[in-house]
């Protein structure tokens, strides 16, 4: 156990600030629809939009709020520029599948604003550029210009960016956007039927879901809810593991005219929305969790703008494939109709609607324009190290909780603290509120059995196999699990 006050703080994004979408019904009694969403985040309600101007008969079902999921806790860039992205597939896949994704998500970045402007939804959308950049090797930078070229794309390179840094090189990807997503998911939602903290709580074989107080049939499930919950079919478990990073919101700070990423290890991204500078970093897997993420963010902040201000402090999570492309279509391994949309590592808002654009045409022609890119039945041999690795994750974490046995007990928590720890013979999550509030979890993950970590930074216990996340009063936080994990104890 190590000791440390901390700060019980309400880590809330700038988006939830800005707006508050209506509530929605739970769902009361059993329905029957075509194509059932599940998730009501950016990925779910296109997927569902998109569906419905097609004439298919479509409901939305979420957990817990529209947007209430990670679309609340993006930066919201919708850029076709995802990093050393095209030179990274070019070289493991080839030129064709570069340009195919080049070409999709280019695309999306047209879709966003041909509806926002056809629906007139005011959601401070904003065409400008997007830079990433380099403070140590300029070769990944020249590298994936001539990738991006190649794939029909037109980058420029250059050394001289509006943001107080020096790099040895840097690339613009012109007339990209940024946007406000809660504002652009409140007006898109109200032409749906969605039913809010209605979660599916199972699917059988029929296509059948149940949620608490009511069944759904429906001829075609899409999984939009981040991360699938069904481990069969689809193996999602070993080919899919989650990252978090973190975001402070600065004031006393000049307005960008881009956004920026850089693209060196414990690189940073910029955007400006309103009078605020959204400053982001300290990416890591999920469950191997580092005390102190936004203290350093914010030290890296101050490097670069010593007068600035701290005014809201939250964080992402984020799905990354085996192979660093998003799974986007059909379930693998099975003949029912099961879609899946996720692993969009860090770029959610392009991918979300490069995914309502290739699901919809799934599901309602049989077939999609470079669907074959995403498929979630692909396999590529760059894919195997990664497998390997999450696979040996999981092994290690799953005999982390049968066979480790803490030293520790409560007496070591201080105030603040949390912790694994041995009470009356057995091993519990501990999180020591005050002197007599204490709360205590099981270390088994419901999902699939892999010991909790302790994060200290958010107050929450993280499974470093696929990412589940549980607030310290043993409730889900995000998936793939979907019990609690709150054990009751009676202290002597």
């Amino acid at each position: 156990i190590i000791h440390f006050k901390i700060e019980v703080i309400f880590l809330k994004s700038i988006w939830e600030n800005d707006c508050i979408i209506d509530k929605r019904e739970t769902l009361e009694s059993d329905i029957n629809v075509s194509t059932l969403v599940i998730g009501a985040g950016m990925a779910g309600i296109l997927t569902a939009y998109r569906l419905a101007l097609l004439g298919e008969d479509v409901a939305v079902i979420d957990s817990n709020r529209i947007g209430g999921g990670q679309t609340k806790n993006t930066t919201a860039k919708i850029t076709s520029q995802h990093g050393v992205k095209y030179s990274t597939l070019e070289r493991q896949f080839g030129k064709r599948i570069a340009t195919a994704y080049a070409k999709t998500n280019n695309r999306a970045i047209n879709d966003y604003e041909d509806l926002i402007s056809s629906l007139g939804i005011e959601c401070d959308f904003r065409r400008l550029p997007s830079y990433i950049y380099t403070m140590t090797d300029r070769q990944k930078i020249i590298d994936e210009y001539t990738s991006a070229k190649r794939c029909g794309l037109n980058p420029v390179l250059t050394e001289k960016l509006e943001i107080p840094v020096t790099p040895l090189a840097g690339l613009c990807f012109e007339n990209q956007a940024e946007f406000s997503p809660l504002k652009f998911i409140a007006g898109i939602s109200d032409y749906l039927t969605i039913y809010e903290n209605t979660p599916a709580l199972s699917v059988d074989r029929h296509n059948t879901v149940t949620t608490a107080k009511g069944k759904i049939n429906a001829n075609n499930i899409v999984f939009a809810c981040h991360y699938p919950f069904l481990n069969f079919p689809g193996l999602s478990f070993a080919r899919i593991h989650q990252v978090r990073s973190y975001v402070i919101a600065l004031e006393n700070t000049p307005k960008l005219n881009g956004v920026y990423k850089c693209i060196d290890n414990g690189g940073i991204s910029l955007r400006s929305y309103d009078k605020y500078c959204l400053f982001g970093g300290e990416a890591h897997r999920t469950g191997e969790n580092h005390r102190g993420c936004y203290d350093r963010l914010f030290d890296k902040a101050r490097e670069l703008y010593p007068e600035c201000k701290q005014v809201m402090k939250w964080s992402a999570q984020d799905c990354k494939t085996a192979d660093g492309i998003p799974y986007i279509g059909k379930f693998p391994f099975t003949n029912r109709n099961l879609y899946m949309a996720t692993g969009f590592d860090k770029w959610g808002m392009t991918t979300s609607m490069v995914a309502a654009r290739i699901l919809s045409h799934l599901i309602k022609d049989g077939k999609a324009n470079c669907s074959e890119i995403y498929s979630p039945s692909r396999f590529h041999i760059h894919s195997i190290p990664t497998i390997i690795n999450e696979s040996g994750t999981a092994i290690k974490n799953l005999c982390m909780e049968k066979f480790y046995y803490p030293n520790a007990s409560i007496a070591n928590l201080h105030i603040g603290d949390g912790g694994i720890v041995s009470y009356k013979g057995e091993k519990l999550g501990v999180y020591r509120k005050s002197e007599n509030e204490i709360y205590f979890v099981s270390t088994k993950c419901p999902h699939l059995g892999c010991q909790l970590t302790w994060n200290s930074d958010e107050l929450s216990w993280d499974c470093p196999c696929h990412g589940s996340r549980f607030d310290y009063e043993g409730n889900v936080i995000c998936g793939p699990a979907q019990q609690n994990i709150a054990v009751k104890i009676d202290l002597d």
